[in-house]
C-alpha cells in the first residue's frame, strides 16, 4: 500500500491527472489526490506529505507513565536502577548526568595502591606479597617474635626448619640457606667449586680424596684430581661423594653400617653368656 502510494505521489508531482474515490474506512490526501487506511490517520507518521492525515483533532494517547528515566534521544525507558550507575545505558550519558555523589563500602582493611584491590588487615605485614607489589608489607613495625628454632633467611626473616638448611634446595628464596656459609666443611675437608647454572656451593670432600690412588673425580668438575701424579690403584677405591645428597646418604649409610655392627656384637656377647 506504502508503494503504491508513492507511485501515486508521483504521478501528482508530475501532473499525471488521477482520480480515486475513498471508501467509508479510507482518508483522502488532498495534496497527493490519494486514498489512505483509516488506521493510518492520527499514527504518528505523515502519510500524505503534507501532514493532513495528522491534523485531523489527533486525540492525546494515553501511555503507561514510564516508572524510571526516558532518554531524551530516543525516548527510552530504563529503569531506575540505571540511573547513575555507572554504564552509558541512553547513548548519550544523559542517564549519567547530574548524579550525586556516590557513598562506597570503606575498606576495612588496606587498599593496594597498584590494583585498588582491598586486603583484610590481617595481611598487612604478614610477610606475604598479597598485594603483588610488595606494599602491604612496607613500613612494617618490628615485633618481637619467639626465637627461631631452625634457621633465619636474612632476605626475607623467615624461619625454616634446621633440616632444611644445606638439603640441596633453595628454601630461603636467595639460596642462602644453601650457602657455604650456612653449609661450611669441616677443618680438614675440601670444598669442591661450586657446579656452573647454580648457586649451591660445591660437595665437602675429605683431604685423603684428593690426588687418591684411584683417579675417580669426587669433584664434578675434577678439581681433586687436578695437577696430580699419582696413578690409579685399584686396591684402593672409594665412593664418589660429588653433591650434599651424596654425602649425606653415605654418612647415613655408614651409621646403619656401624648400628648393625653393634647390634651383631651385642648379640654375640649374649649368646657367649
Amino acid at each position: 500500500m506504502k508503494f503504491t502510494l508513492v507511485i501515486l505521489g508521483l504521478a501528482a508531482i508530475l501532473g499525471i491527472a488521477y482520480s480515486q474515490e475513498c471508501t467509508g474506512n479510507e482518508f483522502y490526501c488532498e495534496d497527493m489526490g490519494v486514498c489512505i487506511p483509516g488506521s493510518w490517520v492520527c499514527d504518528g507518521q505523515d502519510d500524505c506529505g503534507d501532514n493532513s492525515d495528522e491534523d485531523q483533532d489527533c486525540p492525546t494517547t494515553t501511555t503507561t507513565p514510564c516508572p524510571g528515566f526516558v532518554c531524551p534521544n530516543t525516548g527510552r525507558c530504563i529503569p531506575s536502577s540505571y540511573i547513575c550507575d555507572g554504564d552509558n545505558d541512553c547513548g548519550d550519558l544523559s542517564d549519567e548526568q547530574n548524579c550525586p555523589t556516590r557513598t562506597t563500602t570503606v575498606c576495612p582493611g588496606f587498599i593496594c595502591p597498584g590494583s585498588g584491590r582491598c586486603i583484610p588487615a590481617s595481611y598487612i605485614c604478614d610477610g606475604d606479597n598479597d598485594c603483588g607489589d610488595n606494599s602491604d608489607e612496607q613500613n612494617c613495625p618490628t615485633t618481637t617474635t619467639t626465637p627461631c628454632s631452625g634457621f633465619v633467611c636474612p632476605e626475607s626473616g623467615r624461619c625454616i626448619p634446621s633440616y632444611y638448611v644445606c638439603d640441596g634446595d633453595n628454601d630461603c628464596g636467595d639460596y642462602s640457606d644453601e650457602s657455604e656459609e650456612a653449609c661450611p666443611c669441616a677443618d680438614n675437608e675440601i670444598r669442591c667449586p661450586k657446579p656452573p647454572g647454580t648457586e649451591i656451593p660445591g660437595a665437602c670432600i675429605p683431604p685423603e680424596y684428593v690426588c687418591d690412588a684411584d683417579g675417580i673425580w669426587d669433584c664434578p668438575d675434577g678439581f681433586d684430581e687436578a695437577n696430580c701424579t699419582l696413578t690409579f690403584d685399584p686396591a684402593h677405591p672409594h665412593f664418589r661423594l660429588e653433591t650434599i645428597e651424596a654425602q649425606k646418604l653415605h654418612r647415613m649409610m655408614k651409621d646403619n653400617h656401624n648400628k648393625v655392627l653393634g647390634d651383631e656384637i651385642k648379640g654375640k656377647k649374649k649368646i657367649s653368656k
